[in-house]
C-alpha cells in the first residue's frame, strides 16, 4: 500500500467538478498503467484554500515519484515548473497501525472551510477500483435497539483501550468514530447486535 498526495498548482480552478474530474482523469493513468490498482480518496482544503487530495492506493508496490509528479501536472494542466516538482508526494505504507492512524487523522480531521468552498464540494471521499481491495463487505438492517446496542458496545470497547493508555474515554457521539476491530472483537459484537434482532 501507498500514501499519495495531489495537490494543486498557485492557480487553481474553483469549481470542486472540476477537482473531481481531474482525480477521475488521473485514475484513469494509473489504472492503465496498473489494472489491479485501487485507492480511497479524501479531499481536504490547503491553508491556502487550494484542494489536495490523499490517497491510500492499494495492489501497486511502486509509483515512481517522476512518473506520479508528470501525470498529475499534465491531468491539471499546471504549467508551473514549481508545481512539477512538488505538486506530489508518495510514501510506502510502513505498518497496519499507520494506515489505521492515517485513515483515521483524515477521516476525523475537522475542516474549516475557505468562503469559497462553504457551498458545498460534492462528496469528501470516495473509491476507485472497489472489486481489487479484497473486502467482503456484509451489510444487513439493524433495528433501532441493535444500533445503540452496538454503539454502546464500540464505545465501551474504546473507553477502555483509552484507560489502558491512561487517558479518560471520548465524549459520547461528539463527531462520530471509526472503530478497527480485530476478529474476536468483531465477533461478539456482530454477536451482542444479533442478540437484539
Amino acid at each position: 500500500m501507498l500514501f499519495v498526495t495531489l495537490t494543486y498548482p498557485g492557480s487553481w480552478a474553483g469549481d470542486w467538478q472540476r477537482w473531481k474530474t481531474d482525480l477521475h482523469n488521473w485514475r484513469k493513468r494509473l489504472f492503465a498503467k496498473c489494472p489491479r490498482a485501487a485507492f480511497v480518496w479524501k479531499l481536504e482544503p490547503q491553508k491556502r484554500g487550494a484542494p489536495h487530495f490523499h490517497l491510500l492506493v492499494l495492489g501497486v508496490p511502486f509509483i515512481a515519484t517522476a512518473w506520479l509528479s508528470q501525470s498529475w501536472y499534465e491531468v491539471v494542466g499546471s504549467r508551473d515548473e514549481r508545481h512539477l516538482r512538488a505538486g506530489t508526494q508518495v510514501q510506502p505504507v510502513r505498518s497496519h497501525r499507520g494506515v489505521l492512524s492515517y485513515a483515521a487523522k483524515y477521516t476525523a480531521k475537522r475542516e474549516q472551510l475557505p468562503d469559497d468552498w462553504q457551498g458545498g464540494v460534492g462528496r469528501w471521499w470516495g473509491m476507485y477500483g472497489r472489486e481489487h481491495i479484497g473486502i467482503a463487505w456484509e451489510w444487513r438492517p439493524l433495528s433501532q435497539p441493535a444500533f445503540w446496542r452496538a454503539c454502546r458496545a464500540a464505545y465501551r470497547l474504546i473507553g477502555s483501550r483509552y484507560r489502558q493508555v491512561g487517558r479518560g474515554p471520548p465524549r459520547r457521539y461528539s463527531n462520530g468514530m471509526w472503530v478497527v476491530l480485530d476478529d474476536r472483537q468483531a465477533w461478539r459484537l456482530h454477536q451482542l447486535v444479533s442478540a437484539a434482532d
